[in-house]
């Protein structure tokens, strides 16, 4: 009817490059998570991630499990998976397509680990959002 308001569920927020700020204030765990969402997209091993934010090893991690309250590699697989949802949403890129361009060595391998962030698999997260 004319005038009724009409409600949808959001499914995803996209958040804009100027206001996706860290607030973090240890400048080697913002270096570091900085490096993870540039580089997500190619294979990437914790000894880089290092590496980038200048850090020991056992340092990052200690200070990643304090700030982030998560590792140095859940961390570069929740933004994996964080990148596939959006995908999922906003493109017709098939599973095994966005495997490989999220640097999953797999496609079972990352339908796995989205299955576990995310509670189902890949194509019903498309699915139930009723995406493209």
């Amino acid at each position: 009817m004319e005038g009724q308001p009409v409600y949808a569920a959001a499914t995803h927020v996209v958040t804009r490059q100027s206001s996706d700020i860290l607030a973090i204030n240890d400048a080697e765990v913002s270096a570091a998570v900085h490096f993870i969402r540039t580089r997500f997209n190619s294979p990437l091993m914790v000894a880089d991630v290092v590496k980038a934010a200048g850090s020991s090893r056992r340092r990052l991690q200690l200070k990643f499990r304090k700030i982030l309250k998560r590792s140095i590699t859940k961390e570069i697989l929740r933004v994996r998976i964080e990148h596939i949802a959006k995908m999922l949403l906003e493109s017709r890129m098939s599973i095994d397509a966005l495997a490989t361009s999220s640097a999953f060595d797999s496609t079972s391998h990352m339908i796995r680990v989205f299955k576990q962030y995310k509670g189902v698999p890949p194509r019903t997260f498309r699915k139930m959002h009723g995406a493209i």
